[in-house]
């Protein structure tokens, strides 16, 4: 299921918007960087038993240019410190909402890691996690512009929702 939804992302993003569309064909471009900051908090898992027992109180901070994000996650779903680094193109834009395909990868989720819940210990069972903490990031960013400078953003992964703020100057 995961694979086919990565494959599924990746065939829409390279069907559905052309080279110059996009703000990596400004790369270097200071004038077209669209330069964001942007300020995570939360994250909510879809199944239950990650939603029971994995962090979802995420304090991050990243900065977006050319529709490429580089995120610091100070506690990610394993409570271990992660870089996310995705490539956003947008595929809608509006007034009040833009939306996005995210595709980068994640670190800090290694195969080996633990977590202790409720007393209990518990280890990583993720097909996609190797000794390097190295795991693809897919998903969808809806973000609902408040004013000019500021937008509400949520990100929609197979496994978790993520919610931030961007600060556009």
């Amino acid at each position: 299921m995961k694979k086919s939804i990565i494959a599924l992302a990746l065939t829409l993003a390279a069907t559905s918007v052309s080279a110059i569309e996009l703000d990596i064909a400004n790369f270097g471009n200071v004038e077209k960087a669209d330069t964001s900051v942007i300020i995570g908090y939360g994250s909510l898992h879809f199944d239950s038993w990650s939603h029971e027992h994995l962090n979802e109180v995420n304090p991050s901070i990243g900065l977006e240019m050319w529709d490429i994000s580089v995120v610091y996650v100070s506690k990610n779903s394993w409570e271990d410190t992660s870089f996310y680094i995705t490539y956003s193109p947008e595929i809608f834009e509006s007034k009040y909402l833009d939306i996005s395909l995210d595709m980068g990868i994640a670190t800090g989720y290694h195969q080996d890691a633990t977590i202790v819940s409720n007393g209990v210990e518990y280890y990583h069972d993720n097909e996609f996690l190797n000794s390097a903490g190295i795991i693809p990031l897919v998903g969808v960013t809806a973000k609902a512009k408040i004013t000019e400078y500021f937008s509400a953003n949520l990100t929609i992964t197979p496994a978790v929702a993520m919610f931030s703020t961007s600060f556009n100057f």
